[in-house]
């Protein structure tokens, strides 16, 4: 049998999953800024990271990004 002969399988094209990958690594990075924006707001009071990234993560993913530290 010669290579290549045979079933083909089926491929996911390299440049959506680099452009996903790439996606997920640019909202990380505005999660972690807005958390850290939080985190300094607050006096960098430690303790409250958890409360930081989810509210972080909420205005981001809302497209509501508040500057105020609630």
């Amino acid at each position: 049998m010669q290579r290549g002969a045979g079933t083909k399988r089926a491929r996911t094209p390299r440049s959506k999953n680099n452009r996903e990958i790439i996606e997920i690594a640019e909202l990380h990075g505005r999660v972690a800024l807005r958390a850290y924006q939080l985190f300094e707001s607050r006096g960098r009071v430690h303790g409250r990271d958890w409360e930081d990234w989810f509210r972080a993560e909420k205005e981001i993913l809302s497209g509501q990004q508040g500057t105020d530290s609630g």
